[in-house]
């Protein structure tokens, strides 16, 4: 079995609409919720949730801080809004990387690093980075 690795930047917050951060930020989610809404493991979600990322890769070789830059592109202009709705809506921001790390020892693991520029705008958004690991 080989790697997979996919990121993502999430918002969420009680009191957060999701929909009004998509009309103003003129980002389009990948996923999204609004709070109340029924849950897919939940019998109703308790917060609001927008997320934006890319496409899983799955490989030998596979690189954290590649997929990571190229989402951060996408959304770095975006950057006083978003700060704005963080701060306005007291919402909780995170990068996250999810793996899925191989068994089998010819493998090789992921390599998990971040680049300065997007360490950089994760500082200014005030984001965390939350990395979850999972054995194949």
């Amino acid at each position: 079995m080989k790697n997979k690795a996919e990121v993502y930047f999430a918002l969420k917050g009680e009191d957060f609409d999701p929909d009004s951060f998509t009309v103003e930020s003129g980002l389009k989610p990948t996923k999204s919720w609004q709070k109340g809404e029924k849950g897919r493991y939940v019998e109703h979600y308790r917060f609001g949730y927008w997320q934006i990322g890319e496409e899983a890769v799955e490989g030998e070789t596979v690189l954290v801080d590649e997929i990571a830059d190229k989402l951060i592109k996408r959304i770095e202009e975006k950057k006083e809004v978003i700060r704005e709705f963080i701060d306005r809506h007291s919402l909780y921001a995170a990068l996250v990387v999810v793996l899925h790390i191989s068994m089998n020892e010819q493998t090789s693991t992921p390599a998990l690093g971040f680049n300065t520029s997007t360490i950089q705008f994760l500082n200014f958004v005030k984001a965390e980075i939350d990395v979850d690991i999972y054995r194949n």
